[in-house]
């Protein structure tokens, strides 16, 4: 049968549930004993050809008990036994104290001195051996009747008695469990009675074999022998199948659940819990280097029933030993190193299981450990820690990717600032403007007005191009130090990122009041700034929007401040204040935010395709992906324009995803059609901030077979830099799953060269803007020249987009360029077209041939 293994859930509740527990064992024996007692005792007293005493059952019945497959699920083990071979054959050939006699002999022995299980446990054990005899003797007289024990009745009768018996003490394994620990969910349920159903008809068919050989030759039982080792290992290979099945499917969980929390406590009482159940282990710990204080650790364990514990240590020799050697450790019971028995004394441990916690670059950041194992199988095996290296594995990957080390080594202060502020300038960001706004409006009252004004830099991209990024970033600071310094002490300045700053001004009088403030602003932006030792002279564009009279909450607000920025751009007036008839595309949008809903759910838009080829031999390297949208009103629908009102309406996400998984499939397609291209997708700045987009990608990587190196993402400087400590930490997490990652449009942004090389990008890509003039601007020859030795230089690799002809191919391969993009290949095309452009092209297009005229191809040809 399949014996559940009883596994206390708190020590320190387990004194009620024993004393439940014993008198259950005591009934069972009752009820068992009793039925001992009507069995039928005609049986026997025909001519039997064998005549079993009870001491020749003992040594099977042992062996039953001592080679048994273990099969572990969470913290559940489940013991297959062959127990049913020997009391199948008991039926027929000894009579019933005699059985039951042998078993509890061969059974206690085999429980208490080989699987040393506890009194109580062995108790409940052998009580259950003693119902599952009676249940199996009474059934098998009643239905055998006067019959030969070679007839059809007989042999039903006898299977019918040993099946019903195991289920009946299966039911009886699931009260105790529901005293002990509560009812088991339906599913582990469900699998204790098929388990023991399987089993137990599996076991007496083969009985049942085996009594009529030894009906006919008793001689020849050495044969039974050899069947029951094949049927052990037949068992064994399947549990082992299926303990990998399971396996598997505990590190996906693992992997899920873990992810899920934000706060330290929950994060890691959720990571060391799911450790202790997936290994059945009392305790669980993980240790990291501290940086608050030099040489010490940060020791969190969660051990029996005690909460979380997080505290400091200064000395740890098993951290000193993992450091070292760096590799993983199984510390099985009895051990006999003497130092290694004193360092796992420390964690209150008899035996563990120690793995080493990794950067993504390979060095050792912690160690993670599991001691103490639960249950029947006595101490950890070589099995055990394959499965605790790769929980490791998956633990490493989540401690980076929610910064948990950082959190513990960082005061919450800290942390509070740097997710309310913008890196560069220190300003608020735009979630703590919003709520300073809400704040605003749910303390104004009477009469007063509260303006919020969105301010955007003119002639900015002029300064980044001429002096660098470098500059244009300490342009970018001094223009918050002055505006904080023009304010009121009530008034709120914030960077929401690139050159765009915001304005909160509570309590003023009115438009006239918000207009002058907005003016002086100007004024005061006029004045020169000295960078690089060169006075600039940088203007601005200004949009208000004032509560109560253009919009009730934040988001509204800013919303139509960007209208009447865009509005004080055009008329080059510098300021304006939101006037809704100058928004004519705010109903248009409304409309269109419903449509792109219910496109996205309907499938109804489209992904087009442009290639990317090597500049030196034109092969193709992959494509980039790009969404298209027909509207049947509207027309096409621009991309910018999709994307903006994905973002604003929270459809970002699904649009995202539909995206990808649409590139993903199409990227499986050409890889079995023989085409190793990879596939690009952009990202926007709400992708980047989204926390849960490392899981989807790896899910939808996973569905479709894909290895993460076909994928790419693009992402623009300016969403990287719009908050730099949340987007750096999305983005470490995808690439140290190993998707590959591109700044899009580089050279139009407002990062410095130096945050650069700090982020975790495997390519640039050039913008068009410098790329379609290559051949007649010599300052975009410079400009396009620096930026391949940039990317070089730090290892990345360069693609130039916008190509349109032979000459800026040829320019470009000059300088060193490593990939192409652009209309000198083809448009963007549909997967339909792409495989006809294919089809005539090949996997390679023809680089141009260096010369001092280059004639350009022509345009209907290569646009097919």
């Amino acid at each position: 049968m399949t014996q559940h293994v009883l596994l206390p859930r708190a020590r320190r509740l387990a004194r009620a549930p024993a004393a439940k527990v014993w008198t259950l064992t005591v009934l069972i024996t009752a009820i068992g004993l009793a039925l001992g007692e009507l069995r039928p005792s005609w049986w026997g007293t025909q001519d039997l050809p064998l005549h079993l005493e009870w001491w020749m059952l003992v040594p099977a019945f042992a062996a039953s008990e001592i080679f048994v497959i273990h099969y572990q699920f969470r913290r559940q083990v489940y013991t297959f036994t062959l127990s049913e071979l020997p009391l199948a054959v008991g039926l027929f050939f000894a009579s019933w104290p005699a059985l039951l006699l042998a078993r509890l002999v061969g059974a206690g022995v085999a429980l208490r001195l080989n699987r040393k299980q506890s009194p109580m446990k062995m108790a409940f054990n052998l009580a259950c051996n003693v119902l599952e005899t009676s249940i199996a003797v009474v059934l098998f007289r009643l239905l055998a009747g006067h019959n030969d024990g070679r007839s059809l009745r007989t042999l039903s009768g006898a299977a019918a008695g040993v099946v019903t018996a195991v289920v009946v003490v299966t039911a009886a394994i699931a009260i105790a469990i529901a005293i002990y620990e509560g009812w088991p969910n339906r599913r582990h349920l469900v699998r204790l009675f098929v388990a023991n159903l399987i089993v137990a008809t599996t076991n007496s068919c083969v009985a049942l074999v085996a009594v009529a050989v030894l009906w006919v030759n008793p001689k020849a039982g050495w044969l039974l022998l050899v069947v029951a080792a094949i049927l052990f290992v037949a068992y064994r290979s399947y549990a082992r199948l299926q303990q990998k099945h399971d396996d598997l499917e505990l590190l996906y969980d693992f992997t899920r659940r873990t992810g899920r929390a934000l706060q330290v406590d929950s994060a890691m009482r959720e990571l060391l819990g799911q450790i202790r159940a997936v290994l059945r282990s009392d305790m669980a710990a993980i240790v990291v280097r501290s940086s608050n204080a030099e040489g010490s650790l940060i020791r969190t364990v969660l051990a029996g029933e005690d909460g979380l514990e997080i505290a400091p240590t200064v000395e740890d020799p098993l951290w000193m030993r993992m450091e070292q050697s760096g590799r993983s450790l199984l510390a099985a019971t009895p051990i006999r190193d003497d130092d290694l028995r004193d360092e796992l004394d420390a964690y209150g441990a008899k035996d563990a299981l120690v793995a080493p916690l990794r950067r993504g670059d390979g060095t050792v950041l912690g160690m993670m450990i599991a001691a103490n194992r639960l249950g029947d199988q006595r101490t950890f095996t070589a099995e055990d820690l394959k499965l605790f290296e790769a929980l490791a594995n998956h633990a490493s990957v989540s401690l980076e990717n929610r910064h948990l080390i950082e959190r513990l080594r960082a005061e919450a202060a800290d942390k509070e600032h740097q997710a309310q502020h913008d890196a560069l300038t220190g300003l608020p960001n735009r979630m703590l403007f919003q709520e300073r706004v809400a704040q605003a409006l749910a303390v104004s009252g009477g009469e007063a007005k509260v303006a919020v004004m969105l301010l955007d830099l003119d002639r900015f991209k002029e300064v980044n191009d001429t002096l660098g990024h470098h500059n244009g970033d300490l342009l970018l600071q001094e223009i918050g130090d002055r505006l904080r310094r023009i304010l009121r002490a009530g008034d709120t300045v914030a960077r929401l990122g690139g050159d765009e700053f915001a304005v909160l001004l509570p309590d003023l009088a009115g438009e006239e009041a918000a207009m002058a403030a907005a003016e002086g602003i100007c004024h005061a932006l006029e004045r020169p700034f000295a960078i690089a030792e060169v006075n600039l002279d940088v203007g601005c564009s200004i949009g208000v929007a004032i509560w109560p009279d253009h919009g009730d909450d934040a988001t509204l607000l800013l919303q139509r401040a960007d209208v009447a920025m865009y509005s004080a751009k055009e008329s080059q007036r510098g300021v304006d204040v939101y006037d809704a008839e100058k928004d004519t595309y705010s109903l248009e949008r409304l409309a269109l935010v419903g449509e792109l809903r219910t496109a996205i759910e309907r499938g109804e838009l489209a992904v087009h395709y442009q290639p990317k080829a090597d500049v030196g031999t034109g092969q193709l390297l992959g494509m980039e992906a790009l969404i298209r949208w027909h509207h049947p009103r509207h027309g096409d629908v621009p991309p910018e324009e999709i994307i903006a009102i994905a973002e604003q309406t929270g459809l970002i996400r699904p649009l995202t995803l539909w995206v990808l998984n649409q590139a993903l499939r199409q990227c499986r397609q050409w890889r079995r059609d023989g085409r190793p291209f990879d596939v690009a997708v952009n990202l926007s700045i709400r992708n980047i901030l989204d926390a849960e987009l490392p899981a989807d990608v790896l899910r939808l990587l996973t569905d479709l077979g894909l290895p993460a190196s076909a994928l790419t993402f693009e992402i623009t400087e300016t969403a990287i830099m719009s908050d730099p400590v949340r987007t750096v930490a999305v983005l470490g997490r995808l690439r140290s799953m190993g998707v590959r990652l591109a700044i899009d449009d580089f050279g139009t942004g407002y990062s410095s060269f130096s945050h650069l090389r700090r982020l975790p990008v495997d390519e640039i890509k050039i913008d068009k803007s410098f790329v379609q003039h290559l051949a007649t601007d010599e300052s975009d020859l410079v400009i396009v020249r620096s930026i391949v030795d940039l990317g070089h230089n730090l290892g990345l690799r360069v693609v130039a987009e916008g190509v349109e002809d032979d000459a800026a191919w040829q320019h470009l391969a000059a300088l060193g360029c490593d990939v192409v993009q652009g209309y000198i290949l083809t448009r963007p095309l549909a997967p339909a077209q792409l495989e006809t452009w294919l089809a005539v092209h090949g996997d390679a297009y023809p680089a141009p041939v260096s010369g001092d005229v280059v004639p350009l191809r022509n345009p209907a040809f290569r646009r097919l």
